[in-house]
């Protein structure tokens, strides 16, 4: 997924609303779990367990939406047989303390108003011919990555996140822009010589 200062005007958005929509999930959720008075960890109810399903089918877009914005969703989780420090919240969230619970949201809230911070710079990237240009330059690059990634099944992401691939990415990436370059002062060049020759 991309990051968020490389999306246009419309992703950008459309994340928002995600966020929105996923935070108001969780609230509901929460809210409807019961607390026994001697129990650990809350207990879901038949209207919890549904919207619990919900959550999960979408909690790995959310996590790179969030990650797209450089909020890693960490914290203390508390479980029946020990304490994971440095957890993931996301994947915990059906056994969160109160206290996780509005880390949690804090953790969304914060996404969202990224977010809304990069509205401005969104629509300028949008109307920008050269961020087409950029976005297109980049796909050419990334394509010998994607190619090698899938012919020898590693992860994507890992390759691209390597040096040698950061290397090679940037290698067709300046090839790629100085060809077009050349392409163009060949084709001015060559204009300008049937211009001459007719004047």
């Amino acid at each position: 997924m991309l990051q968020f200062n490389k999306i246009w005007w419309f992703e950008n958005e459309k994340r928002i609303k995600y966020l929105a929509q996923c935070r108001q999930l969780f609230e509901r959720y929460f809210d409807q779990l019961e607390y026994p008075r001697f129990a650990d960890f809350p207990v879901e109810t038949d209207n919890s367990s549904e919207l619990r399903d919900d959550l999960n089918r979408d909690l790995q877009k959310l996590r790179s939406i969030l990650l797209a914005v450089n909020v890693n969703t960490v914290g203390t989780v508390q479980t029946n047989h020990a304490t994971l420090m440095g957890a993931n919240l996301l994947h915990y969230f059906t056994i969160l303390n109160r206290h996780n619970q509005r880390l949690l949201r804090d953790y969304l809230i914060r996404a969202e108003g990224i977010y809304e911070g990069n509205k401005k710079s969104a629509f300028i990237r949008t109307i920008n011919p050269l961020f087409y240009l950029n976005f297109l330059l980049t796909w050419i690059a990334h394509l010998p990555i994607t190619w090698f990634a899938d012919w020898f099944g590693k992860d994507l992401n890992v390759v691209q996140q390597s040096r040698i691939g950061r290397v090679i990415s940037g290698c067709v990436y300046l090839i790629t822009l100085l060809s077009g370059i050349a392409t163009l002062i060949l084709t001015y060049a060559d204009r300008a010589k049937i211009w001459q020759m007719f004047n």
